[in-house]
C-alpha cells in the first residue's frame, strides 16, 4: 500500500491519513495528529508497511485517547482511575488509557489529592469522616490519600456540632407515638450511616433526648 494523501486537520488537530494498494480502493488507514505524523515519516508517497501501521496504530491511540481524556476532565473533575475507567469504557487499551491519565496528571490537569480535598470539604458538611472518606473511595480516590483528606477536611468542622445539627432536624420530624428507645435507635442508625463516630452518635442522642433541647 502506499499513503495517498493526509486530511486537513479536523477541530480536534486530527488528520485522516489514507493509502491505497494497486487494483484496491483507497481507505483511511489511521488518525493522527501533525506531530505523530512528522515523527513517523508519513507523507504522500511514502509505502504504508506493516512496520509503519504498527507505530502508526500505537501512536493514534494515544492521540484517540489524550483527545477523549481532555474531553472528559473539562468537563468536570475526575480522579485519576475513574479517567482511566471511562477511556477504558471508550475502548482505549488500558496501558495507553494509564499513559494518557498520567500525562494529564504530569501537566495538573488530574489531581487526585487537590480534587479528594475539594470533595472532602463540600461533603464533611453533612457527613462524618467514615462517611466522607467512603464517598472518596467510590469517586476512585485511592485509600491513603482519601483518609488525608476526610481527616483533614474534618479538622475544619465541628463534628458534634455539625451532627447535632442532623439529628435535631430528624428528632423534630419523628411522631410523637415513638417511645424514647425507638427514637434513640433511629438516630443512632442516621448519624452512624452519615458517618459519625459512636461518642458522637452517643453524645447528640443523649443531649436531644432531653426535653429542654428543642429550641
Amino acid at each position: 500500500m502506499i499513503v495517498t494523501r493526509i486530511s486537513n486537520p479536523s477541530l480536534t488537530g486530527a488528520r485522516a491519513i489514507y493509502a491505497k494498494a494497486e487494483g484496491e480502493r483507497t481507505q483511511k488507514v489511521a488518525t493522527l495528529n501533525d506531530q505523530a505524523i512528522a515523527d513517523l515519516g508519513i507523507e504522500p508517497g511514502v509505502p504504508w508497511t506493516d512496520t509503519l501501521a504498527a507505530a502508526a496504530l500505537r501512536a493514534s491511540g494515544l492521540f484517540l485517547a489524550r483527545r477523549d481524556a481532555i474531553r472528559a476532565v473539562g468537563r468536570r473533575a475526575v480522579s485519576r482511575k475513574r479517567l482511566i475507567d471511562r477511556l477504558r469504557r471508550k475502548g482505549h487499551d488500558a496501558a495507553v488509557a494509564g499513559t494518557v491519565a498520567d500525562e494529564l496528571a504530569a501537566k495538573g490537569l488530574v489531581d487526585d489529592a487537590a480534587f479528594a480535598a475539594s470533595l472532602a470539604t463540600s461533603a464533611s458538611r453533612r457527613a462524618g469522616k467514615r462517611l466522607v472518606e467512603s464517598k472518596l473511595r467510590s469517586r476512585g480516590i485511592d485509600r491513603e490519600t482519601a483518609a488525608k483528606a476526610s481527616a483533614a477536611a474534618a479538622k475544619e468542622r465541628d463534628a458534634l456540632a455539625d451532627a447535632l445539627a442532623l439529628g435535631r432536624a430528624r428528632f423534630k420530624r419523628m411522631s410523637d407515638k415513638l417511645t424514647p428507645d425507638v427514637k434513640r435507635r433511629r438516630l443512632y442508625g442516621m448519624l452512624a450511616r452519615r458517618g459519625y463516630d459512636s461518642d458522637i452518635c452517643r453524645a447528640v442522642i443523649e443531649k436531644l433526648m432531653k426535653p429542654d433541647d428543642l429550641d
